[in-house]
């Protein structure tokens, strides 16, 4: 797991555990929760947004095709 995401996945989890704490505060303030879960959705929206083009990123990349299970000729140019 990189670095930036552990990152992300634990401002989340802390941004998780203010709201909860705010919450079940006897008095909670609202405009506090608002703010917390408007910072959670952005990073909800980064996290989203990471492992899309991680998985983009993992997808593009060449595969490695040994030689045994390529055609006789492929690559090759052959005159015809």
């Amino acid at each position: 797991m990189s670095r930036r995401f552990q990152g992300l996945l634990d401002r989340y989890t802390a941004i998780r555990r203010a709201i909860d704490l705010e919450r079940n505060h006897p008095h909670p303030s609202l405009l506090r929760l608002m703010r917390l879960k408007r910072l959670q959705l952005l990073l909800g929206e980064r996290i989203r947004s990471f492992v899309e083009l991680s998985a983009i990123r993992h997808a593009s990349v060449p595969r490695f095709v040994p030689a045994a299970a390529r055609p006789p000729h492929a690559g090759r140019y052959s005159p015809v």
